[in-house]
């Protein structure tokens, strides 16, 4: 049997490919045929992208002369993008099974919808209406048969409530869903607020892959650098002054020298750093988290894979989406990792005790695994 799975599988983020990539591999492990559903945001394309980074140029109160410097920055934007998007190409070539059919809308879905036998909203913040600029029904699923099942596998809403705009809409369209499991505690409530029950919390699916399969997957032993690093990974740039304190005060203290690993070119460098490494594909970056000393994060999935690769690490929470950390961490007893203001040294050296956090881990996963487990073999 097919399961057509729409995710957001063409972002350019190592985390969203990365639970595509880990979604189907759960889906084979349960004898079932995955199918990625090849749509994308026109924003997620890419001449939505490179709109985006010019429509971003103001020469507002910009000398004349500086004009020129302002235009060839962002032709080098555009430049790292198309680097960069051909790499993440590259591994969902070789390591996804993506529809053939384009679409770019959920308009285009209902007129020559894919042909699967269940179809599953993914992972990643697709119920995210603020992300998504509204709520995208691509993502809820709005153009399959009533005839055939709809599930939910860790979908995010990214925040801890919705507009009330948008819960009747959203209502509606959950309950055309024959079981909902969503990545955060603050999803189920959500759910549970339009008077909808049963939603159950799960594990992000990367988590559910195990240290040693992502270990025989893609062969992670080989350090990328040849000196000890802790490693900085950030998506998140207008907290740069706490990440790099904090990681400077950690990295002293252990004798590491301090790696920042980019998605793009050096443009976006953090200044103080011994190591920028920009443009690497998505197997590198697993290297980057499995080999580290220590991770300073304020990304979910640097925060998921530091967990699971049993790194020392401290969070940094974004400005937005962060209930996502704040979960996460929960699950783990691990908030104390998180950096406020003050950034006690001493707590964030202590080591995590990872004897324990495996054991919650493997009793998340198998919970996981349970709600798969009854859910498919019913249909």
């Amino acid at each position: 049997m097919k399961i057509a799975i729409i995710t957001m599988h063409r972002v350019l983020n190592f985390g969203s490919v990365l639970q595509a990539y880990s979604t189907c591999y759960i889906i084979k492990h349960f004898g079932f045929e995955p199918e990625i559903i090849n749509y994308m945001e026109p924003r997620h394309t890419n001449l939505g992208a490179v709109k985006d980074i010019l429509d971003n140029i103001s020469f507002d109160d910009i000398q004349i002369w500086k004009i020129p410097m302002q235009i060839g920055i962002k032709m080098l934007k555009v430049v790292s993008y198309f680097i960069q998007r051909m790499k993440f190409n590259l591994f969902l070539s070789r390591n996804l099974p993506i529809g053939s059919k384009k679409y770019f809308s959920c308009d285009g879905l209902m007129k020559n919808p894919p042909e699967a036998d269940i179809f599953m909203t993914g992972s990643d913040q697709v119920w995210n209406s603020e992300y998504n600029n509204g709520v995208d029904r691509a993502y809820f699923l709005d153009f399959v048969s009533v005839r055939r099942p709809r599930i939910s596998y860790a979908s995010s809403f990214g925040q801890d409530k919705i507009l009330k705009s948008e819960a009747d809409e959203v209502r509606s369209l959950l309950k055309k869903y024959q079981a909902i499991s969503v990545r955060e505690s603050s999803g189920v409530q959500i759910i549970s607020e339009m008077g909808i029950e049963g939603a159950a919390h799960v594990l992000d699916p990367t988590l559910l892959l195990s240290r040693s399969e992502w270990e025989q997957q893609f062969l992670l032993e080989e350090s990328p650098e040849d000196e000890p690093y802790l490693l900085i990974y950030s998506v998140e740039r207008s907290i740069d002054t706490i990440i790099y304190t904090t990681a400077k005060k950690i990295a002293d203290s252990l004798g590491l020298r301090i790696v920042f690993l980019s998605q793009a070119a050096k443009l976006n460098s953090m200044k103080g750093c011994d190591v920028q490494r920009s443009f690497t594909d998505v197997e590198t970056f697993l290297r980057y988290f499995y080999n580290a000393r220590f991770v300073v994060a304020s990304s979910f999935h640097g925060l998921a894979f530091s967990i699971n690769f049993e790194r020392q690490f401290a969070v940094i929470l974004p400005p937005r989406y962060n209930t996502r950390l704040r979960s996460l961490l929960n699950l783990f007893d691990l908030s104390g990792r998180i950096v406020e203001k003050n950034i006690d040294l001493g707590r964030l050296t202590d080591r995590i005790d990872y004897r324990r956090v495996s054991h919650l881990l493997q009793m998340e996963r198998e919970k996981s695994f349970d709600f798969l487990t009854s859910n498919l073999s019913d249909i």
